[in-house]
């Protein structure tokens, strides 16, 4: 059969005339009509070709399926969480008898059964009655009701665990205090109910074991490993364990409807599809083929076939020889005729790659380039809301390539990534790396401050990734063993606060820092390759044709991009703030893919940047002004909600900070995150701290501003005081009193860093 042909068939695959439909409301519908005959017609024949064993088990099985179905089933516990649920009877082989679908609760009520549990055991029993078989099920069926009906009307024995709260079920059957392997029963009208201590009380209920307390004793097998310098040490240990007879006779025998299933699912004949009627129909295809398997080999004893070699062998007998035609010749002759779709031609298997003559003209045959999309990445929506950014084939070779080129490493390193791998930090940049020039990953799928330099220093990592405060996590930890024990002497990504630089680098030994700065989806990327403190890159002159990126002036007010008189925007000099902004030009370098969203490109392009028409991206503005000498200084300290970049996630967090503000033209410095403590002396030390990590000076500071509480201007030990014992000279007060005279410096302070809390 065509595959096309074949796939027709299998798209209008129907088992039941729906013009038969009968009406919802009425009280004889069946939510099963659609497949019902197929379904009846495999439990039939199950029944009829087979004899099952003398222990059964009897189980629910889910067969996944995630579509729209009325009796569709979640169950969380489970492996297969969503599908459409079924209650299976097998034996010892794992051969399934009986089978029924779960469809949902009976509307009606008309049978008045104690619980659906005991009318589903009830109704399946049926097939097995009479013929003294023993039955093993687990605690969602169990009841003493059930087992006595089962024994007096089916003539069929019952084990299984119990739930204490079972109707009938002694409530006083286990003590207070019970030791491990302590066993408590009683035994009343033939049924024998048992509470067991092993890690946790384990209740059963028979009526096929004796009253007396049976044990038998268990010996499994563990193996403990041993890793010392690579080197696997394997040893053998035999456990014994005492259980009761009752309960090591339900472990023996209670996993035969999943040993079904796991043996059914090996070669499994399903395919995806959205109706349920067809996922059945698979399932119950590969029941039947694993029914058949388990029949040839109880008849078939010398045989040795395997589960795969029956399908295999069925498959052929199915479908019979197929006569395939012969192919023609490997060189594509010319086409007689003007009219292409006429011409048919076979392919032969070489090992060496040729283009098809006909396929190539007919433009069937496509390749993936360079300028193929590879994939998108949604940005983390810190300038509005997410966006999926286009990354390219192009993209993703150049960020390996420069990535490797600044890092110098190997084909043997082992590079650690507690990074999201949604996130391009996590999962792009040394992702590249790895499938270009090779090396190994540990990927972890969260980060961990506690447990980081653990597996660092257990996988042997030579290379880590940082983003956001990760740097900062970890070194407010305390000191560990594993710190010292770690070989990593590269630590890579974005994020790392100047002002715990040095202390980052020498508690924990790392040699090289490398700092980069850039959006996923922009082309102005920097990185810092000299490892200078404070710093996210540079940018040389000397590569500007190469490498067209700059800062540019922006209005402190309006946040545009300041022009001179022919239109092109404005240069910073050194030391001034600016907005980053990077050319457009089509190559992997500096070509800018944008996003899904044609609008949302359209407002990161700006144009007549560098030069007369051309087209630039607009990076994230600068908001600290550096290299600049401060006068006038205002500051107050703050407590506010705070947006935290943490391992790639943005987080709201409570954070007390001394807002900065130089009163020259009131432009916002900037501010410096506190302990809650909020002393004179860390305020203090903060404003001269973060001060240098920006390159300002103080020297020429005059006048000093800040409201008038005792923490500021304490004659001794206030904030004051000790700037001006560290500059060396007095300073100019200017002192807002509590609370009116304070109202202009709040209202400054408020319309440049935001309200408080």
């Amino acid at each position: 059969m065509p595959r096309d042909r074949f796939l027709i068939i299998l798209k209008f695959l129907h088992f039941s005339d729906n013009s038969l439909k009968e009406c919802r409301d009425s009280p004889t519908y069946d939510r099963l009509w659609k497949i019902r005959k197929i379904f009846e017609c495999f439990n039939r024949a199950f029944k009829e070709v087979y004899d099952p064993t003398e222990n059964l088990s009897l189980d629910e099985v889910i067969i996944k399926f995630k579509g729209r179905v009325l009796f569709k089933q979640y169950i969380p516990k489970k492996r297969k969480q969503w599908g459409i649920k079924m209650y299976k009877i097998a034996d010892a082989t794992g051969y399934t008898y009986d089978m029924r679908v779960y469809l949902g609760k009976d509307k009606l009520k008309e049978n008045l059964s104690p619980s659906a549990s005991y009318n589903v055991v009830y109704t399946m029993a049926e097939c097995v009655k009479d013929k003294d078989h023993k039955l093993f099920m687990d605690n969602f069926f169990s009841s003493p009701k059930l087992f006595h009906d089962l024994l007096t009307e089916k003539t069929i024995n019952s084990c299984g665990t119990i739930r204490s709260n079972r109707k009938y079920f002694p409530k006083d059957l286990a003590p207070k205090k019970m030791k491990q392997s302590d066993v408590a029963a009683k035994f009343c009208n033939g049924m024998t109910a048992l509470c067991w201590k092993n890690k946790r009380h384990v209740y059963m209920l028979t009526n096929m074991h004796s009253p007396k307390n049976e044990f038998v004793v268990e010996e499994r097998k563990r193996c403990k490993r041993k890793f010392e310098d690579e080197v696997v040490e394997c040893g053998i240990k035999k456990l014994t364990t005492t259980k009761p007879k009752i309960v090591a006779d339900y472990n023996k025998h209670m996993g035969y409807v999943d040993l079904g299933d796991r043996m059914a699912s090996t070669y499994t004949f399903t395919r995806r599809t959205r109706k349920w009627t067809k996922k059945l129909f698979f399932s119950l295809i590969d029941i039947a083929v694993l029914n058949a398997f388990l029949m040839f080999k109880l008849n078939q004893t010398k045989s040795n076939f395997s589960l795969k070699e029956f399908r295999m062998n069925l498959i052929t007998s199915l479908i019979g020889n197929i006569n395939s035609k012969v192919a023609e010749p490997s060189v594509t002759p010319k086409l007689k005729s003007n009219d292409d779709t006429k011409f048919s031609h076979w392919p032969i298997d070489e090992k060496k790659r040729r283009r098809c003559a006909c396929c190539a003209k007919k433009d069937k045959q496509k390749r993936t380039t360079i300028i193929y999309k590879l994939l998108y990445i949604y940005t983390s929506g810190t300038t509005g809301i997410n966006k999926a950014a286009i990354i390219r084939h192009r993209k993703c070779l150049f960020i390996g390539a420069i990535t490797q080129y600044v890092s110098r490493l190997g084909d043997s390193e082992v590079i650690y990534n507690p990074l999201p791998m949604y996130h391009s930090a996590g999962g792009l940049i040394f992702v590249s790396v790895i499938f270009i020039f090779g090396g190994s990953m540990i990927i972890r799928k969260k980060f961990s401050t506690s447990n980081y330099w653990k597996e660092v220093a257990k996988h042997k990592a030579t290379v880590g990734q940082y983003i956001g405060e990760i740097c900062r996590y970890l070194l407010n930890q305390p000191v560990r063993e594993a710190e010292q024990q770690h070989c990593i002497k590269l630590m890579f990504g974005n994020g790392l606060r100047s002002h715990i630089w040095k202390e980052f680098q020498e508690r924990f030994r790392i040699k090289n820092i490398i700092e980069f700065y850039g959006a996923t989806e922009g082309n102005a990327n920097l990185v810092n390759i000299f490892g200078k403190v404070g710093a996210v890159g540079f940018l040389p002159r000397v590569c500007d044709r190469l490498y067209p990126v700059s800062l540019f002036k922006v209005d402190p007010d309006s946040r545009e991009v300041l022009r001179n008189e022919k239109g092109l925007c404005i240069r910073c000099k050194t030391g001034e703030p600016g907005e980053l902004i990077g050319k457009i030009i089509n190559n992997p370098i500096n070509s800018f893919d944008g996003y899904v969203n044609q609008n949302e490109t359209n407002k990161k392009i700006i144009r007549n940047c560098f030069e007369k028409g051309d087209m630039a991206f607009l990076s994230v503005r600068h908001e600290y002004i550096g290299g600049a000498s401060i006068k006038s200084l205002c500051f107050d300290v703050r407590k506010d909600e705070t947006v935290q970049q943490i391992s790639g996630h943005r987080k709201l967090t409570s954070q007390v900070h001394a807002a900065l503000i130089d009163e020259r033209g009131n432009k916002y410095t900037g501010h410096k995150p506190l302990t809650a403590s909020e002393s004179a002396k860390e305020i203090a030390q903060g404003i001269i701290k973060f001060t240098k990590s920006y390159n300002m000076s103080l020297q020429n500071l005059s006048v000093i501003g800040c409201d008038g509480t005792n923490l500021n201007t304490g004659w001794k030990g206030g904030v004051i005081r000790l700037l001006e014992t560290c500059i060396g000279k007095p300073l100019q007060w200017k002192i807002s009193k509590l609370h009116t005279s304070e109202l202009p410096l709040r209202h400054l302070i408020l319309e440049m860093n935001g309200s408080t809390k």
